[in-house]
C-alpha cells in the first residue's frame, strides 16, 4: 500500500518551521516546491489548480496559497514585491535553483516560464509591433492587433484557436475565459507551436519573447522581474 501524498497544509507547516529555524523564506519556498505534487485542491471556497496540463508548475498560484499563510514571517515589502511583480529577494543562479528543486520540479518550473509567461510575452511582442506599425494612422485597434498577432504566430484566428482549446479540454466557451483557464490556454498554444512549427522559427519566436520581456523590465525600471527564471 502506497503512502498518502503529503497535504498542502503539512508542506506549508514544514516551510514555516524552516523559516523559524533560520532559513530565508524564499529558499524555504523553493524547498517546498521540490516536494509539491498536488495538482489541484479546494481550500474553503477557493479552487486552486497548481499544475497546468500535468507539466507546468504554476509557481505564482502556489505562492499565493502558501506564502500568505506565513506572511507574519516575511517583510511586507518583500512579500508584496514577489506576489505582485515576481521580484525575488535572493538572486539565486539557475544552477542553484535546479539544485534546490531537483530535476522533476525544475522541469515543471521552467515549463511554466516558457509555456505560460513567455507565450503571453510572445503575443504581446507581435501585438506591440503591429500597433507601432499603424499608430500614425489609427488603422488598428488593440483588439485587432491581438487578433493579427495570434494569426501571424499560430496561423489561425484567435476565436478558432479558443474554440479548439475549449473542445479539447471540455470547457464551455464563454465571452470571458477565466484567468486560470487563460494560463492553460497559453500553455496549450505553446505546446501547439512547438509541435507544428519549424525549430528555427520556434527558437526565433522564443528569443523574440525573451527580448520583449527584458525590454519591458527596462521600461518599467524593475530589472529583477522574473529573476527566478532568468
Amino acid at each position: 500500500m502506497q503512502p498518502s501524498p503529503i497535504s498542502s497544509d503539512n508542506l506549508i507547516r514544514q516551510m514555516r518551521q524552516r523559516v523559524l529555524n533560520g532559513t530565508h523564506w524564499y529558499r524555504s519556498f523553493l524547498e517546498m516546491l521540490r516536494d509539491w505534487d498536488i495538482e489541484e485542491e479546494t481550500v474553503g471556497k477557493t479552487h486552486y489548480r497548481y499544475v497546468i496540463a500535468s507539466e507546468a508548475l504554476d509557481v505564482p498560484m502556489i505562492a499565493s496559497r502558501a506564502l500568505l499563510e506565513i506572511f507574519d514571517l516575511i517583510e511586507e515589502e518583500e512579500l508584496d514585491a514577489y506576489l505582485a511583480r515576481g521580484i525575488v529577494p535572493v538572486d539565486y543562479s539557475q544552477d542553484e535553483i535546479k539544485s534546490i528543486l531537483g530535476d522533476e520540479a525544475y522541469k515543471k518550473y521552467l515549463n511554466y516560464f516558457y509555456g505560460v509567461i513567455l507565450e503571453e510575452c510572445l503575443i504581446r511582442a507581435y501585438e506591440e509591433s503591429i500597433i507601432k506599425g499603424h499608430i500614425t494612422n489609427g488603422m488598428v485597434s488593440a483588439h485587432d492587433a491581438m487578433d493579427d498577432a495570434v494569426r501571424i504566430i499560430y496561423g489561425k484566428d484567435l476565436d478558432v484557436l479558443m474554440d479548439l482549446f475549449c473542445r479539447e479540454k471540455g470547457y464551455i466557451l464563454t465571452e470571458e475565459i477565466q484567468y486560470k483557464q487563460m494560463k492553460e490556454f497559453y500553455y496549450w498554444l505553446f505546446r501547439r507551436r512547438i509541435r507544428t512549427m519549424e525549430p528555427a522559427r520556434t527558437a526565433s519566436d522564443t528569443q523574440k519573447a525573451i527580448d520583449w520581456l527584458n525590454d519591458m523590465k527596462k521600461r518599467t525600471g524593475e530589472e529583477k522581474i522574473c529573476r527566478q527564471w532568468m
